[in-house]
């Protein structure tokens, strides 16, 4: 009897000794919320066949390229900070590298991706900026998106514009469905202004 009782302690123990270390391991992660963008260009009926474009992969300037959500406070513009549990379901680069070429796609005939090799009249070189929220300062919360692109001829290597195209959108909600809106409707106008412009059409003066 004194045997099988101490062979119950024992195992009690053991039990015990096993579960104690493993209760962090046990915890449910910490919440992290992850956005998801959607930008849709609906194609045109007449899209142009003038001029032919390339599109290299995107850079990222500093902590832009990072998951984790961004904001500037107006009260401090040149601190960049990061959210702790908020973060995007992709490196926002990626992001804007595939709504540059739907939005594009959308109005010209032949786009080719960053990773396929295309010939074409235009090759053009995007540089994220700024994709971060700008907030303070008792103002309404924006979602702001800023990229340059050079365009570089294919046939004589030539530089043949540097623009900066960029747009900021009201964050209507503080719910992380808003922001996300609002990031898509950003992207959205900022890529419009680069397609009008590769078109020919007057490029807006930037104003973030």
């Amino acid at each position: 009897m004194i045997a099988r009782q101490s062979i119950l302690v024992a195992l009690g123990l053991l039990a015990l000794s096993a579960i104690g270390p493993g209760c962090t391991l046990m915890r449910p992660p910490e919440n992290q919320t992850v956005l998801r963008l959607s930008v849709a260009f609906p194609a045109q009926a007449d899209r142009s066949a003038s001029p032919s474009l390339s599109i290299a992969p995107v850079e990222a300037r500093g902590l832009t390229g990072d998951r984790r959500y961004a904001y500037i406070d107006r009260a401090a513009p040149n601190v960049v900070r990061q959210a702790e549990t908020l973060f995007w379901e992709e490196p926002p680069s990626i992001t804007v590298e595939r709504a540059v070429v739907d939005g594009l796609r959308a109005r010209f005939a032949s786009v080719g991706e960053a990773k396929t090799l295309t010939r074409a009249d235009q090759r053009l070189f995007v540089r994220l900026d700024r994709f971060e929220e700008l907030t303070g300062l008792g103002e309404p919360p924006q979602a702001v998106v800023a990229f340059d692109v050079t365009t570089v001829g294919i046939a004589d290597q030539t530089i043949a514009a540097t623009r900066r195209y960029c747009a900021a959108t009201e964050i209507e909600g503080s719910d992380p469905s808003s922001r996300a809106d609002a990031f898509a409707s950003a992207l959205h106008s900022a890529v419009d202004q680069l397609a009008q412009a590769v078109g020919g059409g007057a490029a807006s003066a930037p104003s973030c």
